[in-house]
This record gives structure tokens, C-alpha cells and sequence, in this order.
């Protein structure tokens, strides 16, 4: 996978430009991370690239069944420690119970 930060810009909307098939480069992802432009205090855009390996077979023919792939972000250390050590202990009365029922 890949990943890609840049500011952002409303014309900077397609990865691979406009009409991805006849670009020639200069309007793409890879000219505009070339910039090298500060992100700090700004709106920004990320830009990601996944790929997955199909092994195609019999039931894919005549129409593929869907395909799916997808990320997730998840901060690592972004506390200095677990925020639910700092809430209130439960007490036995907040905690549900089991009883048999009346019949």
C-alpha cells in the first residue's frame, strides 16, 4: 500500500489525472507530492493505493462477483496512557444481573 499526504487543492482531484488514459504526467499525484508543500496548519488529502492479487475462477464468468479491499487508520500511542484508567470504578449496582424469572 501507499500513501500519500498533500495540501488541498480543488483542482487537484483525480490521482491519475483528469482523463487518466491520456495524460501525460503532468497533472498527477507524483507531480504534485513533487512540490514539496508544507501541510502544517492546513486541509489536507490523503491519498492512498491499495492493489489485491484475483485468482479468477468458475463462477467469475460471465459477471464477477464484487471484490472488496480496504484500510484501516488506527493511531498507535496517540495517549500517554489508557483514558478509561481515569474513569470512575463501577459498583455493583451499575452491573446488570442474572435471575431466574418468575413463572
Amino acid at each position: 500500500m501507499q500513501i500519500w499526504v498533500t495540501p488541498y487543492n480543488r483542482n487537484e482531484e483525480w490521482a491519475g489525472g483528469l482523463l487518466a488514459y491520456q495524460s501525460e504526467g503532468d497533472d498527477t499525484l507524483a507531480v504534485w507530492s513533487q512540490r514539496d508543500r508544507s501541510i502544517e496548519d492546513k486541509d489536507i488529502v490523503l491519498w492512498y493505493a491499495l492493489g489485491f492479487h484475483h485468482i479468477p475462477c468458475q463462477e467469475d464468468f460471465p459477471i464477477m462477483p464484487t471484490v472488496s479491499a480496504s484500510f484501516h487508520l488506527k493511531p498507535i500511542n496517540f495517549f500517554e496512557s489508557n483514558p478509561i484508567l481515569r474513569t470512575l470504578p463501577n459498583y455493583e449496582k451499575d452491573l446488570p444481573t442474572c435471575a431466574p424469572s418468575a413463572s
